[in-house]
C-alpha cells in the first residue's frame, strides 16, 4: 500500500507541475490563479511600435470575406484609411463599426505622388488613376535627405503627419521640397490595425 502511495504521490507532483506550467499560457484551458508570478512587471504598460505612421480613428465599415476582410477607419479631416487584414484578425480583435482603433503603416510602405512639370505644353495634364485605396492629399512640411533614402513628412490634416521613406533619387525626380503639394499613397494590405 505504501508503494502504491509513493507512485501516486509522484504522479500528482508531476501533474501539479504540469498545471503550473500551463497556467503561464493565456490561451490554456486552465485558470490563472496568481498573475503576478507569470506576468513581467512592465506588462501593464502600453507597448511602443517602431512604425512612424500611427493614426487613431473610428471604424466606419467592416466587410468580412472567407479569408480576408476590409476595415475602413475614419482618421479625421475626411480621411478614410482602408486596411485589408485576415477575417480571423478582425474577429480576434473584436473590430466592429464604432470600434476605436489605431491604423498603422510603416514609412517604407508609403509612396508619394507629385504633380510632374508639363513636358509638352500642347498635351493636357491628365491625372492617372491608381488602385491603392489610401490616397491622402497633403503638403510636405519636413524633409531629411540621405545619400540613398530620404524621409518626407506630409501634413494630411487634423494634426496627422504621414511619414514616407523613398529614395533620394525619387525626391529629386519628383521635385519634392518643403511646401510641395503631394499625395501620400498606402496600399490597404500595408495598413495594420491595433485595437
Amino acid at each position: 500500500m505504501i508503494t502504491n502511495y509513493e507512485v501516486y504521490q509522484d504522479y500528482y507532483k508531476r501533474l501539479e507541475s504540469y498545471y503550473s506550467y500551463m497556467r503561464g499560457y493565456p490561451n490554456s484551458l486552465y485558470p490563472i490563479t496568481n498573475k503576478s508570478q507569470m506576468m513581467p512587471s512592465n506588462a501593464n504598460h502600453e507597448m511602443k511600435l517602431s512604425a512612424r505612421n500611427q493614426f487613431k480613428g473610428k471604424v466606419i465599415k467592416v466587410k468580412e470575406g472567407d479569408v480576408l476582410g476590409q476595415v475602413l477607419v475614419d482618421i479625421g479631416c475626411g480621411n478614410l484609411m482602408s486596411s485589408v487584414i485576415t477575417t480571423d484578425s478582425i474577429r480576434e480583435l473584436g473590430i466592429k463599426i464604432g470600434s476605436d482603433v489605431k491604423a498603422v503603416a510603416k514609412s517604407t510602405g508609403v509612396m508619394i505622388m507629385a504633380t510632374m512639370p508639363e513636358t509638352k505644353p500642347n498635351k493636357k495634364n491628365r491625372e492617372m488613376k491608381l488602385s491603392a485605396r489610401n490616397q491622402f492629399k497633403g503638403k510636405v512640411v519636413k524633409m531629411k535627405e540621405g545619400d540613398i533614402t530620404s524621409q518626407v513628412l506630409i501634413d494630411i490634416g487634423c494634426g496627422n503627419l504621414m511619414s514616407s521613406v523613398i529614395t533620394t533619387d525619387s525626391v529629386h525626380e519628383l521635385g519634392i521640397k518643403v511646401g510641395s503639394d503631394v499625395k501620400a499613397v498606402v496600399k490597404s494590405t500595408e495598413v495594420m490595425l491595433m485595437a
